[in-house]
């Protein structure tokens, strides 16, 4: 029972640590953006927050120290959590008058790919040979393609603005 305890906390900790990160994310943002301008600030923003929950679940996947892997997963919450502001701000930015549907559309995504990913987990370590490391592996892929699309993304720019060519 107090190894529930153990793992209960361990998981609270780590979404505080996430929450920690949107915040500092939303607190960082601003000055950041003033100071680059908006577009290279989010798309940084991005980078890192993709990049290193990328490099810290691949890392993750080395440790064999519990603390230290805690420690590493936790900060692989709080850096994916830098994206959440810009994120969100983006999609209202590129939807427009229609900020709520965009919001939504990427919303219902998101919920889709977590109701996906367990499936997807479950055939990955049976086709590993219950290699457990394949799913960090996995997420840590898709993060860093998460990234790499901020590159084609003007995170600016209305998708109802008509364009001239």
């Amino acid at each position: 029972m107090a190894n529930r305890g153990a793992n209960r906390r361990a998981v609270l900790e780590t979404l505080a640590k996430a929450g920690c990160g949107c915040l500092f994310a939303g607190h960082l943002l601003p000055p950041v953006a003033r100071r680059w301008g908006i577009v290279p600030a989010r798309i940084a923003f991005a980078y890192v927050a993709y990049g290193g929950a990328a490099l810290c679940l691949l890392l993750f996947t080395s440790i064999h120290d519990l603390n230290l892997a805690m420690l590493v997963m936790s900060l692989a919450s709080f850096v994916v959590e830098l994206s959440a502001p810009i994120t969100w701000t983006t999609a209202m930015d590129l939807g427009g008058d229609s900020d709520g549907l965009l919001t939504g559309m990427m919303n219902t995504m998101g919920h889709l790919g977590g109701s996906v990913a367990p499936a997807i987990v479950g055939y990955l370590l049976a086709a590993s040979g219950n290699n457990r490391n394949i799913a960090f592996y996995a997420s840590a892929a898709f993060y860093a393609l998460g990234g790499l699309c901020w590159a084609a993304l003007d995170p600016v720019t209305r998708l109802d603005r008509p364009t001239t060519i």
